[in-house]
């Protein structure tokens, strides 16, 4: 089972992108956009794993700080022409995943040596007109109320991101 921790979007938040998306196909741009209900922070990347609830157990000793982190820059990055949407200002985010991979790896867990980089994916494979200016992205809020397990999948070919387990900030394992 393919696993990964993030922060999910609250409906305001994917409601905002959603428009945000309409807008840059207005322009003529075109990729691989996110489906509205996979888009999500993600935290640490556990890849294939027999099972899935050491990774619970280790989640649950993170504790999160519950707040708002502001989304509103955009960003390319990846071999993919990947567009993101991040935080000016990671800070938090960044120390939650830190908390997160070190869990992780003290349950034994091996996670990739990459650069954490806060962000929203929006679109894999980009592509603009020539000429194109994207617009600045609205500044989206996003609530840190839980971070999640999910677990990656493709139920009749289409990519799905099931919750396995979650968990709110200062709360004991549900």
């Amino acid at each position: 089972m393919r696993l990964f921790v993030a922060l999910p979007l609250d409906e305001a938040g994917i409601r905002d992108l959603v428009r945000y998306r309409q807008k840059l196909e207005r322009l003529g741009v075109r990729g691989n956009f996110t489906r509205p209900e996979n888009l999500h922070i993600t935290l640490a990347f556990l890849g294939e794993q027999p099972e899935w609830k050491t990774a619970a157990e280790a989640l649950d000793t993170v504790e999160a700080v519950p707040g708002l982190l502001r989304l509103d820059r955009l960003d390319s990055f990846g071999k993919g022409g990947i567009l993101g949407i991040c935080p000016t200002e990671d800070t938090p985010v960044r120390t939650l995943a830190a908390d997160v991979e070190k869990a992780l790896r003290t349950a034994g867990f091996s996670l990739e040596k990459r650069r954490f980089r806060a962000h929203v994916t929006l679109c894999r494979e980009l592509k603009a007109p020539q000429g194109c200016v994207l617009p600045p992205p609205p500044a989206v809020e996003v609530p840190v109320e839980e971070i999640v397990l999910f677990l990656s999948h493709r139920p009749k070919g289409q990519l799905t991101y099931t919750p396995l387990w979650r968990k709110k900030p200062g709360a004991s394992e549900p």
